[in-house]
């Protein structure tokens, strides 16, 4: 089934990727709490609004700086492998870089998608509903519209359902979203 190399190197990966995600997710929380305190400083919410509008939108900062994560990973990774020697010790156990490779690989391709199937979509829900809550306290409902890769993203009600429509830019026209 697996060799222990490889399971190894598998768990090396992923306690360095979990430990860099977190201090990427403690720095993304850290500075929009700032941002969020910042916004509401005029409002008269409990305290911990903020934290909670933080949290909520955090995640999706950790999507987007999903690939600097993993660049990261792999660069730790072989640091210390190479700093407890132990980079020389598989290869002196007649493991090739290409096969150390094709395990790191392995190990991004399916953190990938994962990232792709599963946390996208969470974090999708989340900034969704990140946005809801921000527009309710904008005065100029700047909270509307988003611009991103695919296009611009305008969220309208009609007749009491919520649509969102999308861009020239894409193939869909209009969505309804709850």
């Amino acid at each position: 089934m697996f060799k222990i190399y490889q399971l190894y190197i598998a768990k090396k990966i992923l306690f360095i990727f979990l430990n860099i995600s977190v201090v990427f997710f403690a720095l993304s929380v850290i500075l929009g709490l700032l941002e969020e305190i910042s916004f509401l400083k005029n409002s008269d919410q409990n305290f911990l609004f903020p934290y909670l509008l933080t949290l909520i939108n955090a995640p999706t900062t950790l999507f987007e700086i999903f690939p600097f994560i993993v660049f990261f990973t792999i660069q730790f990774l072989f640091y210390n492998l190479s700093k407890n020697d132990e980079l020389n010790l598989l290869k002196k156990n007649s493991l090739t870089n290409f096969r150390i490779i094709k395990i790191i690989l392995l190990i991004v391709f399916i953190l990938g998608v994962f990232n792709v199937t599963v946390f996208y979509n969470f974090s999708s829900q989340l900034k969704f509903h990140y946005l809801n809550i921000k527009n309710s306290f904008s005065n100029d409902n700047k909270y509307l519209a988003m611009v991103i890769d695919t296009g611009i993203w305008i969220k309208d009600e009609v007749d009491n359902k919520k649509y969102i429509i999308k861009s020239k830019y894409s193939n869909e026209k209009g969505k309804i979203i709850r």
